[in-house]
């Protein structure tokens, strides 16, 4: 069975796009945040480093009008969310025995007579 090849022109790169190496990207370059990242975060900050903001946040806590999920989410925003940490304490103690027990030895004996190998 052959292959069917067809002449499809080759694909021609923008100048601005010249010197890039094949398969570069000319997009940001790694870790750095995007704008709209950057105005985001700043907009959140304002907001809760309001003194008016803070004020009105104070009386919806007293008032038990305050939306959890959106506060947290604005306080994320503005520093981040908060790590996870996860301590254990204590300790575990494990003892094997790797000689069978009478009753184990008979479990095997059983399954050996069901089951006999050739």
């Amino acid at each position: 069975m052959s292959a069917i090849r067809t002449n499809r022109p080759t694909a021609v790169r923008p100048a601005s796009l010249a010197n890039l190496k094949r398969g570069g990207s000319p997009g940001r370059k790694p870790g750095q945040p995007n704008k709209a990242t950057v105005e985001v975060k700043e907009s959140a900050r304002n907001l809760v480093e309001d003194p008016e903001y803070r004020k009105r946040l104070a009386m919806r806590l007293v008032s038990g009008n305050l939306a959890p999920a959106m506060e947290t989410t604005l306080w994320a925003y503005a520093y981040g969310k908060p790590r996870d940490t996860l301590v254990l304490e204590g300790s575990v103690t494990v003892s094997a025995s790797l000689t069978p027990t009478p009753e184990l030895r008979a479990k095997i004996a059983a399954l050996l007579e069901k089951f006999p190998t050739a």
